[in-house]
């Protein structure tokens, strides 16, 4: 029985599948530095722990915006004169701006109150 190339390939790639996460699992964990802790260490952790999650979703906010909007762009430039087409692509860039608006005005909350109760100060950039 002949190998195909797509076979040939399956057979080669498919024992490193098999052999690499055990390989993985024989690592070490790693250690901690000397005084560090884990988990929420008081009223500061409980903030850093909120500062990471909106600095996360506000990113991932912004990407799935500029998304939209490319999507935007190319049903608007395939639209080839369709009103409809067209009608959706601009719905989308409103949605996206709408979005975007929401998005700086819940990680601008969360900014306010934080400094309001914990010293909290804006990662601009971070």
């Amino acid at each position: 029985m002949k190998l195909t190339k797509v076979n040939s390939v399956i057979l080669k790639v498919l024992p490193l599948a098999v052999i690499l996460p055990v390989l993985a699992s024989a690592q070490t964990p790693p250690t901690l530095p000397t005084g560090a802790t884990t988990g929420i260490t008081g009223y500061s952790g409980v903030i850093n722990i909120i500062k990471t999650v909106t600095s996360w979703l506000f990113g991932i906010l912004l990407v799935a915006a500029v998304l939209f909007l490319i999507y935007a762009a190319f049903l608007y430039l395939t639209s080839g004169g369709d009103e409809e087409k067209t009608k959706k692509a601009k719905s989308y860039v409103i949605y996206a701006v709408i979005a975007v608006a929401i998005g700086i005005l819940a990680y601008s909350i969360v900014a306010l109150v934080g400094s309001l109760f914990g010293g909290y100060q804006v990662p601009i950039g971070s």
